[in-house]
């Protein structure tokens, strides 16, 4: 099992599929891959707040395997259940807050 966050894990089986095919690409196609993932269904925010400015980047998905994958890239972040309404699919959100990594 693959611990994505608290309380939250993937079997591995799942994740190595979606790395595996990653990993036969380079570095720069990853990243490209990830980039175009974000691009499509990726959000940044950028609001004030009561000391200074919110920085954050979340990507939201029904497939946890594609989200790990993506976490696996960027190396940073954390991947978390996304609430929903209804009888729908689950949803899982990627975020990363700390300045670092939203710069990065």
């Amino acid at each position: 099992m693959l611990k994505l966050a608290k309380d939250l894990s993937l079997p591995l089986d799942v994740v190595t599929q979606t790395i595996a095919i990653l990993a036969k690409r380079d570095e720069r196609e990853r990243i490209a891959w990830a980039a175009g993932l974000f691009e499509g269904e990726g959000c940044i925010r950028h609001a004030p707040q009561r000391r200074g400015m919110t920085r954050r980047l979340t990507l939201s998905t029904t497939d946890l395997d594609v989200l790990g994958a993506f976490r696996s890239v960027v190396a940073a972040g954390s991947i978390r259940p996304a609430k929903v309404k209804g009888n729908r699919k689950p949803t899982w959100r990627w975020a990363v807050n700390r300045w670092s990594d939203v710069e990065r």
